[in-house]
């Protein structure tokens, strides 16, 4: 796959579900930029997104199960943006 969307700033931040505001995740720009897609670099980052992020106690969930949401969800839109960033690239 190509290497990294130029967006992935917003998209981090895009995929932190369970705060009022996004976040980012500082490491994340560095980890990625100009990487390839592996999913060990998916999956690293999304697990970082699981430490920076604090699920809300508000909800009938478990906390256990939001933070397996949260990495699910950073995962899939990691991927989806990079298909995104292929598919902009070969339109080009």
């Amino acid at each position: 796959m190509a290497t990294t969307p130029a967006s992935k700033k917003s998209l981090i931040g895009a995929s932190l579900p369970m705060t009022d505001a996004p976040l980012l995740l500082p490491q994340a720009t560095e980890w990625l930029a100009g990487r390839r897609y592996s999913r060990e670099l998916v999956e690293r980052v999304a697990h970082a997104a699981i430490a920076l992020g604090k699920p809300l106690t508000t909800s009938a969930l478990t906390p256990v199960y939001r933070r397996e949401m949260l990495r699910i969800f950073t995962r899939r839109a990691l991927e989806q943006a990079w298909q995104d960033h292929i598919r902009s690239d070969a339109a080009d």
